[in-house]
């Protein structure tokens, strides 16, 4: 009854909401509705699984990173997240290079192919 009165397909019920919530069991803190149909949700498995596969006294970027924000993100987090959207910033627009040099490529061969079969006739 609650989905059809929604319009939803999949209803996710929290019980007594969240431990430590301080939004009286809204879903502030895990979820924003950006439009109908449209929710960004916060996903922390990065830091999860960092934190049981990483050993004793050692760290990983992920929690490097999540222990930091409480604090106020430093200069160095800035930088660590400059370096990694330029990096994957610089893959994209060459992979963009590629599949244009390949079309650019197969449109030549077939611009040949096609003269080829008009001489050939």
């Amino acid at each position: 009854a609650l989905r059809d009165y929604l319009g939803v397909e999949t209803v996710i019920w929290l019980g007594r909401g969240l431990e430590d919530d301080e939004t009286d069991g809204h879903v502030d803190e895990i979820a924003c509705f950006l439009a109908p149909g449209r929710v960004a949700a916060l996903v922390a498995d990065d830091l999860v699984i960092a934190s049981f596969v990483s050993g004793p006294g050692s760290s990983t970027l992920p929690m490097v990173v999540f222990s930091k924000v409480p604090l106020g993100v430093s200069p160095d987090i800035n930088a660590l997240a400059t370096i990694i959207v330029l990096v994957v910033s610089i893959c994209v627009a060459t992979a963009g290079w590629i599949n244009a040099r390949r079309e650019h490529q197969c449109a030549a061969d077939a611009r040949m192919a096609l003269q080829a079969e008009k001489a050939a006739a």
